[in-house]
């Protein structure tokens, strides 16, 4: 079933078309839940029914976050990042996982400026059937990407 756009739109806003098209607004309804772990500056673990304005692919997202970090060396390594995972949908919107962590060093320390400003280090971004796209040959839609990252923190 195609996406059916509201009568009027804003300005300056892109007409949806189709899944991967257009404009995504979808409203997650569910609890989310932070949890005091040892060693964690976080950890925050969602369970919420995904309701799109447009088209009918209703589902379950599973999300985590997190962020933890240990002294190393006389700097901090950090380890964060995130996980949404969507089992199922209605509507042509095929199960994903997305997976995104972070590592890297607080440089701050090591160069004598102010800490948890300067990081350095690496990102993983794996994200199977991207965008709720099943992945084929013809449509690849399997991401799978390193990265080298510098973060300047304001």
């Amino acid at each position: 079933m195609k996406a059916r756009p509201p009568k009027t739109l804003p300005r300056n806003t892109v007409k949806p078309t189709a899944v991967g098209d257009g404009d995504v607004e979808t409203l997650l309804i569910g609890p989310g839940t932070s949890w005091d772990l040892p060693g964690f500056d976080f950890f925050n673990l969602n369970l919420q029914y995904a309701i799109p304005r447009y088209g009918d692919s209703h589902g379950w997202q599973v999300t985590a976050a997190w962020a933890w970090r240990s002294p190393v060396a006389g700097s901090t390594f950090v380890f964060e990042g995130y996980t949404d995972w969507i089992p199922a949908s209605r509507g042509g919107y095929h199960r994903n996982l997305h997976f995104n962590p972070q590592l890297k060093m607080d440089l701050g320390p090591w160069l004598n400026t102010e800490p948890e400003h300067l990081y350095v280090g690496v990102e993983y971004d794996f994200w199977s059937h991207k965008f709720g796209i099943e992945d084929s040959n013809a449509f690849p839609t399997r991401q799978n990407t390193a990265s080298i990252m510098i973060q300047w923190k304001f």
